[in-house]
């Protein structure tokens, strides 16, 4: 599980916490010189397999949504090994378990899915997200992938996310 961002704009404000072991981590993280002092919860997430075994699917998804309840500002991002409503049925296929789980996390949470329906997967599937807070969508790009940047079998997501930033865009000094 890998999360990046830009350490010129982006400051973590704690430790990783490994919510799920080798599935799901969590930081608190602000955004440098924002006017407002936004803090996010960021999770990266490397969901099992929709077709591994039904328990370890449900038992991730479970942990994660209960460790984002209460938290403010929260963004899911990485494998998620589950697709979108509308992705699923544009290819004529049955929700499967994960994806319902997915969409259950985005609703719970009000989450934004930045996709636009591209494969992110060698099988021809959107499983690769970045799911924003609802109260960013309007700050947040459609997701993108990197051209060239890609595992064995993963393309590389990511949006950029726009903020104001105080006029010296240094902010004060935060603990």
């Amino acid at each position: 599980v890998s999360m990046v961002w830009d350490a010129k704009r982006i400051r973590a404000v704690g430790e990783m916490v490994e919510v799920v072991p080798n599935r799901v981590m969590r930081i608190e993280v602000e955004i440098i010189g924002d006017k407002q002092g936004t803090r996010l919860t960021m999770y990266g997430v490397y969901m099992p397999q929709r077709s591994g075994m039904s328990a370890a699917v449900d038992d991730a998804w479970q942990r994660l949504s209960e460790d984002a309840q209460g938290r403010t500002n929260v963004w899911v991002v990485g494998d998620m090994n589950a697709e979108t409503r509308t992705h699923v049925q544009q290819r004529g296929k049955n929700m499967k378990p994960a994806d319902v789980l997915m969409e259950t996390v985005i609703w719970d949470h009000n989450l934004r899915v930045t996709g636009q329906g591209r494969p992110t997967h060698r099988s021809g599937t959107e499983i690769d997200h970045v799911l924003a807070a609802g109260r960013h969508a309007a700050s947040v790009s459609e997701a993108r992938l990197a051209p060239g940047v890609c595992g064995k079998d993963h393309q590389l997501v990511w949006v950029d996310f726009f903020y104001e930033v105080d006029r010296e865009g240094c902010g004060s000094a935060r603990a």
